[in-house]
Protein backbone atom coordinates (compact mmCIF):
# COMPACT_ATOMS: atom_id res chain seq x y z
CA UNK A 1 0.00 0.00 0.00
CA UNK A 2 1.55 3.60 -1.10
CA UNK A 3 1.83 5.53 1.97
CA UNK A 4 -0.03 9.32 1.42
CA UNK A 5 2.14 11.91 2.01
CA UNK A 6 0.41 15.02 3.82
CA UNK A 7 -0.77 14.90 7.47
CA UNK A 8 -0.31 10.95 7.53
CA UNK A 9 0.23 9.12 9.40
CA UNK A 10 -0.62 10.85 12.95
CA UNK A 11 2.26 11.43 14.99
CA UNK A 12 3.78 9.42 17.47
CA UNK A 13 2.39 10.51 21.34
CA UNK A 14 4.66 7.35 23.13
CA UNK A 15 6.72 10.06 24.69
CA UNK A 16 3.47 11.95 26.02
CA UNK A 17 0.86 9.36 26.61
CA UNK A 18 2.38 7.64 30.30
CA UNK A 19 2.44 11.96 31.53
CA UNK A 20 -1.20 12.02 30.32
CA UNK A 21 -2.08 9.12 32.56
CA UNK A 22 -0.53 10.34 35.20
CA UNK A 23 -1.96 14.07 34.60
CA UNK A 24 -5.13 12.24 34.68
CA UNK A 25 -4.84 10.30 38.04
CA UNK A 26 -3.91 13.58 39.37
CA UNK A 27 -7.07 15.47 38.59
CA UNK A 28 -8.75 12.39 39.60
CA UNK A 29 -7.46 12.66 43.10
CA UNK A 30 -8.52 16.24 42.94
CA UNK A 31 -12.16 15.06 41.95
CA UNK A 32 -12.06 13.03 44.75
CA UNK A 33 -10.76 15.41 47.30
CA UNK A 34 -13.72 17.98 46.66
CA UNK A 35 -16.02 15.32 46.72
CA UNK A 36 -15.25 14.27 50.23
CA UNK A 37 -15.22 18.59 51.12
CA UNK A 38 -18.66 18.90 49.31
CA UNK A 39 -20.70 15.68 50.64
CA UNK A 40 -21.05 14.22 53.93
CA UNK A 41 -22.48 10.84 53.09
CA UNK A 42 -24.55 9.06 55.49
CA UNK A 43 -23.45 6.13 57.50
CA UNK A 44 -23.76 2.11 55.58
CA UNK A 45 -23.02 1.71 51.98
CA UNK A 46 -23.28 4.68 49.16
CA UNK A 47 -22.74 4.05 44.97
CA UNK A 48 -20.74 7.10 44.08
CA UNK A 49 -17.19 6.48 46.26
CA UNK A 50 -17.45 3.07 44.74
CA UNK A 51 -17.83 3.78 41.32
CA UNK A 52 -15.35 6.60 41.53
CA UNK A 53 -12.72 4.25 42.94
CA UNK A 54 -13.33 2.11 40.11
CA UNK A 55 -12.73 4.76 37.85
CA UNK A 56 -8.89 5.00 39.23
CA UNK A 57 -8.93 1.31 39.31
CA UNK A 58 -9.62 1.40 35.26
CA UNK A 59 -7.00 3.91 35.23
CA UNK A 60 -4.89 2.36 36.54
CA UNK A 61 -5.01 -0.27 34.28
CA UNK A 62 -5.02 1.34 31.09
CA UNK A 63 -1.61 2.34 32.32
CA UNK A 64 -0.42 -0.62 33.04
CA UNK A 65 -1.65 -2.19 29.44
CA UNK A 66 -0.09 1.24 28.33
CA UNK A 67 3.33 0.89 30.13
CA UNK A 68 3.54 -3.15 28.82
CA UNK A 69 2.41 -1.87 25.01
CA UNK A 70 5.43 0.39 25.28
CA UNK A 71 8.14 -1.69 26.46
CA UNK A 72 7.55 -4.75 23.85
CA UNK A 73 7.43 -1.80 20.81
CA UNK A 74 10.63 -0.84 22.44
CA UNK A 75 11.73 -4.65 22.50
CA UNK A 76 10.93 -5.33 18.31
CA UNK A 77 12.22 -2.46 17.70
CA UNK A 78 15.62 -4.00 19.30
CA UNK A 79 14.98 -7.61 18.04
CA UNK A 80 14.27 -6.11 14.50
CA UNK A 81 18.18 -4.43 14.71
CA UNK A 82 19.45 -7.82 15.63
CA UNK A 83 17.37 -9.89 13.44
CA UNK A 84 19.34 -7.36 10.45
CA UNK A 85 22.62 -7.74 11.83
CA UNK A 86 21.94 -11.65 11.64
CA UNK A 87 20.14 -12.39 8.76
CA UNK A 88 22.40 -14.16 6.12
CA UNK A 89 23.39 -11.67 3.00
CA UNK A 90 23.18 -14.33 0.30
CA UNK A 91 19.78 -15.92 -0.36
CA UNK A 92 19.94 -19.83 2.10
CA UNK A 93 19.50 -22.90 -0.07
CA UNK A 94 15.84 -23.91 -0.02
CA UNK A 95 15.11 -26.36 3.66
CA UNK A 96 17.76 -25.07 5.34
CA UNK A 97 17.09 -23.48 9.08
CA UNK A 98 18.70 -20.25 9.84
CA UNK A 99 21.17 -19.85 12.43
CA UNK A 100 20.22 -20.98 16.24
CA UNK A 101 20.37 -17.17 17.00
CA UNK A 102 18.28 -15.90 14.57
CA UNK A 103 15.91 -18.09 15.06
CA UNK A 104 16.13 -17.47 18.84
CA UNK A 105 15.05 -13.35 18.06
CA UNK A 106 12.49 -14.41 15.47
CA UNK A 107 10.67 -16.71 18.32
CA UNK A 108 11.38 -13.58 20.57
CA UNK A 109 9.65 -11.14 17.66
CA UNK A 110 6.71 -13.67 17.85
CA UNK A 111 5.99 -13.57 21.24
CA UNK A 112 6.66 -10.28 21.61
CA UNK A 113 4.22 -9.13 18.89
CA UNK A 114 1.53 -11.59 20.13
CA UNK A 115 1.68 -9.88 23.77
CA UNK A 116 0.85 -6.43 22.11
CA UNK A 117 -1.53 -7.29 20.20
CA UNK A 118 -3.36 -9.30 23.28
CA UNK A 119 -2.50 -6.28 25.20
CA UNK A 120 -3.85 -3.71 22.31
CA UNK A 121 -6.86 -5.31 22.66
CA UNK A 122 -7.07 -5.25 26.38
CA UNK A 123 -6.75 -1.89 26.03
CA UNK A 124 -10.11 -1.45 23.85
CA UNK A 125 -11.51 -3.87 26.12
CA UNK A 126 -10.47 -2.02 29.47
CA UNK A 127 -10.47 1.21 27.98
CA UNK A 128 -14.29 0.79 27.05
CA UNK A 129 -15.00 -0.04 30.78
CA UNK A 130 -12.87 3.28 31.96
CA UNK A 131 -15.49 5.04 29.59
CA UNK A 132 -18.60 2.95 30.86
CA UNK A 133 -17.51 3.47 34.85
CA UNK A 134 -16.72 7.51 34.16
CA UNK A 135 -19.90 7.68 32.52
CA UNK A 136 -21.84 6.47 35.57
CA UNK A 137 -20.12 8.27 38.02
CA UNK A 138 -20.70 11.87 36.08
CA UNK A 139 -24.38 11.23 36.22
CA UNK A 140 -24.38 10.97 39.85
CA UNK A 141 -22.26 14.51 39.94
CA UNK A 142 -25.37 15.95 38.49
CA UNK A 143 -27.88 14.28 40.58
CA UNK A 144 -29.12 11.40 38.32
CA UNK A 145 -29.17 8.31 40.67
CA UNK A 146 -30.77 6.30 37.68
CA UNK A 147 -28.31 4.63 35.19
CA UNK A 148 -30.74 2.46 32.99
CA UNK A 149 -29.60 3.19 29.43
CA UNK A 150 -26.69 5.52 30.75
CA UNK A 151 -23.80 4.17 29.56
CA UNK A 152 -21.27 6.22 27.30
CA UNK A 153 -22.77 5.33 24.16
CA UNK A 154 -26.06 7.03 25.25
CA UNK A 155 -24.01 9.69 26.97
CA UNK A 156 -22.55 10.84 23.90
CA UNK A 157 -25.78 10.07 21.52
CA UNK A 158 -27.86 12.36 23.83
CA UNK A 159 -25.21 15.36 24.00
CA UNK A 160 -24.80 15.45 20.53
CA UNK A 161 -28.68 15.66 19.63
CA UNK A 162 -29.75 18.09 22.28
CA UNK A 163 -29.23 21.99 22.37
CA UNK A 164 -29.14 22.18 25.51
CA UNK A 165 -27.87 19.84 28.19
CA UNK A 166 -27.70 21.71 31.42
CA UNK A 167 -25.14 20.84 33.52
CA UNK A 168 -23.23 18.60 30.97
CA UNK A 169 -23.28 21.37 28.43
CA UNK A 170 -19.50 22.67 29.51
CA UNK A 171 -18.71 18.57 28.98
CA UNK A 172 -19.68 19.02 25.69
CA UNK A 173 -18.32 21.97 24.79
CA UNK A 174 -15.41 21.19 26.15
CA UNK A 175 -14.39 17.46 24.88
CA UNK A 176 -17.10 17.18 21.84
CA UNK A 177 -13.97 16.19 19.54
CA UNK A 178 -12.62 13.63 21.83
CA UNK A 179 -16.13 11.77 23.20
CA UNK A 180 -16.79 11.53 19.06
CA UNK A 181 -13.52 9.90 18.68
CA UNK A 182 -13.75 7.96 21.79
CA UNK A 183 -17.39 6.57 20.29
CA UNK A 184 -16.10 5.53 17.27
CA UNK A 185 -12.22 4.57 17.63
CA UNK A 186 -12.73 2.68 20.53
CA UNK A 187 -16.16 1.64 21.84
CA UNK A 188 -17.59 0.78 18.57
CA UNK A 189 -14.49 -0.78 17.04
CA UNK A 190 -14.56 -2.66 20.50
CA UNK A 191 -18.18 -4.11 19.70
CA UNK A 192 -18.08 -5.17 16.04
CA UNK A 193 -14.09 -6.37 15.24
CA UNK A 194 -12.88 -7.40 19.15
CA UNK A 195 -16.03 -8.64 21.27
CA UNK A 196 -19.11 -9.32 18.94
CA UNK A 197 -17.25 -10.10 15.78
CA UNK A 198 -19.97 -11.88 13.24
CA UNK A 199 -17.87 -11.41 9.61
CA UNK A 200 -14.36 -13.10 8.61
CA UNK A 201 -12.60 -9.94 9.52
CA UNK A 202 -8.37 -10.69 8.86
CA UNK A 203 -6.99 -10.74 12.49
CA UNK A 204 -3.56 -9.22 12.51
CA UNK A 205 -0.90 -6.52 13.17
CA UNK A 206 1.02 -3.54 11.96
CA UNK A 207 3.96 -1.95 12.93
CA UNK A 208 7.07 0.03 11.25
CA UNK A 209 10.15 -2.08 11.24
CA UNK A 210 11.51 0.67 13.01
CA UNK A 211 9.88 2.84 15.24
CA UNK A 212 6.65 3.48 17.83
CA UNK A 213 3.98 2.11 15.93
CA UNK A 214 1.97 -1.00 16.34
CA UNK A 215 -1.73 -0.92 15.16
CA UNK A 216 -4.38 -3.91 14.62
CA UNK A 217 -5.12 -4.97 11.22
CA UNK A 218 -9.24 -5.94 10.60
CA UNK A 219 -9.63 -5.43 6.94
CA UNK A 220 -11.98 -7.75 4.96
CA UNK A 221 -10.64 -10.55 2.77
CA UNK A 222 -10.17 -10.15 -0.61
CA UNK A 223 -13.34 -11.69 -2.39
CA UNK A 224 -15.57 -11.01 0.84
CA UNK A 225 -16.84 -7.81 -0.57
CA UNK A 226 -15.76 -7.50 -4.19
CA UNK A 227 -13.12 -4.48 -4.72
CA UNK A 228 -14.89 -2.85 -7.51
CA UNK A 229 -17.86 -2.64 -4.50
CA UNK A 230 -15.21 -1.13 -1.82
CA UNK A 231 -14.26 1.38 -3.88
CA UNK A 232 -17.76 2.59 -4.87
CA UNK A 233 -18.50 2.97 -1.51
CA UNK A 234 -15.16 4.58 -0.41
CA UNK A 235 -15.68 7.53 -2.91
CA UNK A 236 -19.26 7.92 -1.75
CA UNK A 237 -17.49 9.40 1.37
CA UNK A 238 -14.77 10.71 -0.23
CA UNK A 239 -16.16 14.28 0.27
CA UNK A 240 -15.45 13.67 4.15
CA UNK A 241 -11.90 13.61 4.11
CA UNK A 242 -10.28 16.15 5.70
CA UNK A 243 -8.46 18.93 3.17
CA UNK A 244 -5.24 18.43 3.04
CA UNK A 245 -6.63 14.83 1.66
CA UNK A 246 -9.10 16.28 -0.81
CA UNK A 247 -5.78 18.49 -2.44
CA UNK A 248 -3.14 15.22 -2.68
CA UNK A 249 -3.56 13.30 -5.45
CA UNK A 250 -2.34 10.58 -4.50
CA UNK A 251 -5.55 10.06 -2.21
CA UNK A 252 -7.39 8.90 -5.39
CA UNK A 253 -5.53 6.42 -6.89
CA UNK A 254 -7.16 3.08 -6.63
CA UNK A 255 -4.17 1.50 -4.81
CA UNK A 256 -4.78 3.92 -2.01
CA UNK A 257 -8.33 3.40 -1.58
CA UNK A 258 -8.77 1.42 1.96
CA UNK A 259 -6.47 4.36 3.09
CA UNK A 260 -8.22 6.82 2.38
CA UNK A 261 -11.26 5.05 4.72
CA UNK A 262 -8.76 4.78 7.06
CA UNK A 263 -8.06 8.74 6.75
CA UNK A 264 -11.43 9.46 6.79
CA UNK A 265 -12.42 7.18 9.83
CA UNK A 266 -9.39 8.60 11.53
CA UNK A 267 -10.78 11.94 11.50
CA UNK A 268 -14.71 11.25 12.06
CA UNK A 269 -14.63 13.98 15.07
CA UNK A 270 -13.91 16.67 12.15
CA UNK A 271 -16.98 15.24 10.43
CA UNK A 272 -19.88 17.26 10.56
CA UNK A 273 -23.30 16.13 12.07
CA UNK A 274 -24.37 12.38 13.28
CA UNK A 275 -25.70 11.11 10.39
CA UNK A 276 -22.59 11.46 8.20
CA UNK A 277 -20.25 10.25 10.74
CA UNK A 278 -22.72 7.38 10.50
CA UNK A 279 -22.31 7.23 7.14
CA UNK A 280 -18.39 7.07 7.46
CA UNK A 281 -18.79 4.20 10.37
CA UNK A 282 -21.32 2.41 8.04
CA UNK A 283 -18.54 1.96 5.53
CA UNK A 284 -15.78 0.94 7.96
CA UNK A 285 -18.24 -1.93 9.98
CA UNK A 286 -18.10 -3.13 5.89
CA UNK A 287 -14.70 -2.90 5.20
CA UNK A 288 -12.75 -2.82 8.37
CA UNK A 289 -8.89 -1.64 7.93
CA UNK A 290 -5.88 -0.94 9.96
CA UNK A 291 -6.71 0.98 14.01
CA UNK A 292 -4.75 3.87 14.95
CA UNK A 293 -1.54 3.11 16.84
CA UNK A 294 -1.89 1.69 20.54
CA UNK A 295 -0.18 5.24 22.07
CA UNK A 296 -2.62 7.09 20.22
CA UNK A 297 -5.48 5.23 21.18
CA UNK A 298 -4.26 5.32 25.02
CA UNK A 299 -3.40 9.28 24.75
CA UNK A 300 -7.29 10.22 23.12
CA UNK A 301 -8.57 8.02 26.01
CA UNK A 302 -6.50 9.39 28.56
CA UNK A 303 -6.35 12.87 27.67
CA UNK A 304 -10.39 12.97 27.97
CA UNK A 305 -10.34 12.09 31.45
CA UNK A 306 -7.67 14.61 32.19
CA UNK A 307 -9.31 16.92 31.10
CA UNK A 308 -12.94 15.62 31.27
CA UNK A 309 -12.28 15.72 35.05
CA UNK A 310 -10.91 19.02 35.58
CA UNK A 311 -14.52 20.02 33.59
CA UNK A 312 -16.56 18.13 36.26
CA UNK A 313 -14.60 19.33 38.74
CA UNK A 314 -15.72 22.70 38.06
CA UNK A 315 -19.37 21.84 37.51
CA UNK A 316 -19.34 20.42 41.20
CA UNK A 317 -17.54 22.81 42.64
CA UNK A 318 -20.37 25.77 41.24
CA UNK A 319 -23.17 23.10 41.95
CA UNK A 320 -22.09 20.94 44.88
CA UNK A 321 -25.79 21.12 46.39
CA UNK A 322 -26.69 18.58 43.03
CA UNK A 323 -24.20 15.61 43.84
CA UNK A 324 -25.95 12.27 44.56
CA UNK A 325 -23.95 9.90 46.29
CA UNK A 326 -26.69 6.97 45.49
CA UNK A 327 -27.44 6.12 49.62
CA UNK A 328 -28.81 2.97 50.07
CA UNK A 329 -32.63 2.40 50.03
CA UNK A 330 -33.95 2.57 53.58
CA UNK A 331 -36.16 -0.63 54.54
CA UNK A 332 -38.81 -0.94 56.97
CA UNK A 333 -38.93 -3.35 59.60
CA UNK A 334 -41.51 -5.33 57.44
CA UNK A 335 -38.81 -6.27 54.90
Amino acid sequence: MTMIIGSWPPPSMVEVVLPTIEGALKNHQLLSKKLQDFTNPPSGSTALFPLNAKVWERMQNVKLLTARLIANRKLLTELAYQDDQLRPRKRIRYGKLPSKRLQVVRNKEREANEQMKLDMESLFIFGNLLLEQWTYVIHYLIGETNLKERDFSKLVTTLQSKQNNGLLQPLWDNHYEDLIWLYYQLRAFRNIFIEHIKSPWQNGTSRETYGDSFRLATPSPVGWIDEVEIEKKIRKIAYLAPQWAKRNPAVWNQNNIRQLLEVIFYHIDGVGDRGKQEKVWEVWRQVGGWTPSYDMIAFRLMRFMAQSLLTMTDVITQHPEVIAVGSAPLRTSSE
